[in-house]
């Protein structure tokens, strides 16, 4: 019997990888990315997540004005909820705001397909006194669905939320998710920064959890790849350039 199927909302990001990893135990997933404006190197990410995890679907949903609003106004469906205060409840909500145009969405696919469950990467951290408002908030979305659109056995589920970015990482290795394929630097380029916040947040995740970051080492292997100019010449070559 085929297993049901489940959307999971990603970012390209760390803990959109893992949530993907965890649906995928239980459900044939459904990726769906938003992407807003130019391409992006979460975008090139989520086409390699596709390529390893091999969804039943896979959709990226073009939202250009998404663009024209800062990274503080709308953070990805992965992210940490927390604001840059942890005392403050008010980042907490305009981030459950900004979370609605991808939460419609993954609902509207998930809809299409007859799926029953909708996976978002969001997470807090098992000391956060704003656990109970993010459930809520999931708990609501399924309430709407059940009682006005007959979907009594929708559910979202947020399995992250109580972690620590280093748990995030930890469980990731253990489950065998592909921790490479994900994308955390705010920097548009090909290999991360390493000095923006999501950089550093990253770096100390892993160095919390005690593995390395396999993003970092292919990063660093890419930089130390010599150029063609910079290969040396095998005997054969040198032989040929000798007797020319």
């Amino acid at each position: 019997m085929a297993k049901e199927l489940a959307v999971v909302l990603s970012s390209g990001s760390l803990a959109s990888v893992v949530t993907a990893s965890l649906a995928l135990q239980k459900y044939r997933i459904i990726l769906v990315h938003l992407e807003g404006g130019s391409a992006s190197a979460r975008s090139s990410t989520f086409d390699q997540q596709v390529q390893h995890l091999k969804p039943f679907r896979a959709y990226k949903l073009p939202l250009p004005f998404l663009s024209t609003i800062t990274r503080t106004e709308a953070a990805p469906a992965s992210a940490d909820l927390r604001s840059a205060d942890p005392r403050s409840s008010a980042g907490v909500a305009g981030r459950l705001i900004d979370l609605m145009p991808a939460v419609t969405l993954g609902i509207r696919v998930a809809v299409h397909h007859n799926a029953n469950r909708l996976f978002l990467g969001t997470r807090l951290g098992s000391d956060s006194n704003d656990l109970a408002r993010v459930v809520e908030y999931n708990q609501i979305w399924s309430e709407l669905l059940s009682l006005t659109c007959d979907k009594p056995d929708f559910d979202i589920e947020s399995p992250l939320l109580e972690l620590l970015p280093w748990q995030v990482v930890d469980l990731g290795i253990q489950i065998g998710s592909p921790l490479q394929l994900s994308w955390s630097c705010h920097a548009s380029q090909v290999d991360p920064c390493g000095k923006c916040a999501g950089c550093q947040s990253r770096h100390l995740a892993f160095q919390r959890a005690a593995k390395p970051d396999p993003l970092a080492a292919s990063s660093t292997s890419r930089k130390q790849s010599p150029t063609p100019d910079e290969v040396p010449l095998s005997r054969t070559q040198a032989a040929r350039l000798r007797a020319s």
